[in-house]
């Protein structure tokens, strides 16, 4: 496609590297596209899958692409090995903690046949020898950990990051095959193999206009390993400038970017909101029922619904702990990926260790399309979302807002945006998601003035602000200086 002509196929390549199924945003992003009259290909990653998926999203062609991770895998395995202790003569202590345990086992063993009280000189001498040794294991451990840790500070994000050279790998090659006219990358992951992809089609003269739909603020992330959240930092900083457009999810996040990516321009702020009416695109088929009823729980009982990923980072032991605060309350969470997730099982024994187990319910997910209505069965949404973390302090979850379109009041986390948010619109309270007797005050202050918050959340100009309408007219405007059909959208003489 010449640069700044009219695209005559209207070809648009959307990535993701997850599945689709409960992704709203990319569900909502792409469907909106193609009604703006592109043909759109959604690749996805299928980590668990054998061979490619296809299938059809409202139009929107998907395929998803097995993704097996070896490299990934290989890195990991390459890693533990470089952590341990070196063996042989070089450290006379165990090789690894197994091996330190094999051998208290067999002293315990002679120590236990001993037919006296009397300790050999020959196993005082073994346990000295195995004390010494467990020490200088312990050491070696410090020692190659400070090491380890130096080099990967130096490690360039490329061998830090496996995974991003198993998905490059997979989907540059569909990306190049499918010609496309703009591609669109949501989130990080994916944002080297849409690089590659530009430059390869870009040598034969048909590079194709590159969007960076960026769904978190990578800088301000904090994930378990403080190195691989450097090295994603690194890999956006280094590749974002090949992007022809930038997109987020929020102000806050788009005015970081570029300060921190040295951008051109400020970034397309598209919010992670509903349509206007409830649900995905409309308010589902009224087949489900909603949680209160899934749950069995009376009208006149007070339900706190918590809708989203069981994540450390969420404060959910806390939240369950504020439970046992609150008399009578009932929490549900609806669980993702699942209601027998190990942190979801952790959840349910914390609750019964608090003598909570009855009032605390797991309820399995359900489509994108049926959130809205389902949750509309709660007195309250919570959002226990952790503070300090840049991306959580300007993040506006999408949660936040399947829960004003529910028609709930909120209680939710302190956390800038979010908090401002709320006491802007008079939907709810805010708490300390560290302190359980901050959460069920909250809560507390919520179901005392549920009616009036309630009808804050239910004001139709809030969703007429705010609705998934808006947020595609904001991709429309971006399409449309990227890459013009040469005919109308849809639906348009």
């Amino acid at each position: 496609m010449p640069a700044g002509g009219p695209s005559d196929s209207g070809q648009v390549v959307m990535a993701v590297a997850n599945a689709i199924a409960m992704d709203a945003r990319v569900r909502k992003t792409a469907t909106s596209v193609r009604r703006l009259g592109y043909r759109v290909t959604l690749l996805w990653a299928d980590e668990t899958g054998k061979g490619v998926t296809e299938g059809d999203l409202d139009g929107v062609r998907t395929i998803g692409l097995p993704v097996p991770y070896l490299l990934r895998r290989r890195a990991v395995a390459r890693d533990a090995r470089r952590v341990r202790p070196r063996s042989g003569w070089l450290n006379p202590g165990y090789r690894d903690h197994a091996d330190r345990q094999t051998h208290a086992a067999a002293l315990a063993a002679r120590q236990a046949r001993l037919d006296s009280d009397v300790v050999p000189l020959a196993l005082r001498w073994a346990r000295s020898v195995h004390w010494l040794r467990s020490k200088l294991l312990a050491a070696a451990i410090v020692c190659r950990r400070r090491w380890y840790g130096r080099w990967r500070q130096r490690r360039p994000w490329q061998k830090e990051l496996a995974e991003v050279a198993d998905l490059d790998g997979i989907f540059v090659p569909w990306m190049v095959d499918l010609k496309p006219d703009v591609l669109h990358l949501h989130d990080i992951h994916l944002l080297s193999a849409g690089i590659h992809a530009k430059r390869r089609l870009g040598r034969r003269g048909e590079a194709p206009k590159l969007i960076y739909d960026a769904h978190e603020y990578v800088r301000g992330m904090a994930g378990p390993d403080s190195y691989r959240d450097v090295a994603f930092t690194a890999l956006e900083k280094d590749l974002v400038k090949e992007a022809d457009a930038v997109i987020t999810v929020s102000q806050p996040i788009a005015e970081s970017l570029v300060r921190d990516l040295g951008l051109t321009a400020e970034p397309v702020v598209v919010m992670n909101t509903p349509w206007r009416d409830s649900g995905w695109g409309g308010a589902g088929d009224g087949a489900a029922p909603d949680v209160r009823t899934a749950v069995g729980l009376a009208s006149d009982v007070p339900l706190a619904v918590y809708c989203g990923v069981l994540h450390l980072n969420r404060n959910l032991k806390r939240l369950v702990e504020a439970v046992a605060l609150v008399d009578g309350l009932h929490l549900a969470l609806v669980c993702v990926p699942n209601a027998h997730y190990p942190v979801a099982l952790a959840l349910a024994e914390r609750a019964k260790a608090l003598g909570i187990g009855p009032r605390v319910h797991l309820v399995e997910p359900v489509p994108p399309n049926e959130v809205v209505p389902f949750l509309a069965g709660a007195s309250l949404g919570v959002h226990p979302m952790a503070l300090g973390l840049p991306n959580h302090e300007m993040a506006l979850p999408n949660k936040l807002f399947d829960y004003v379109w529910a028609g709930l009041p909120v209680a939710v986390s302190r956390v800038k945006a979010m908090a401002e948010f709320v006491a802007e619109a008079g939907i709810g309270h805010t708490f300390d998601p560290e302190d359980p007797a901050s959460i069920a005050s909250a809560i507390q202050r919520v179901l005392d003035n549920r009616e009036q918050l309630a009808a804050a959340a239910a004001a139709p100009e809030l969703k007429d602000r705010l609705a998934w309408e808006a947020q595609a007219g904001r991709l429309a405007n971006l399409y449309a200086q990227l890459a013009p059909l040469g005919r109308p959208p849809e639906g348009q003489p």
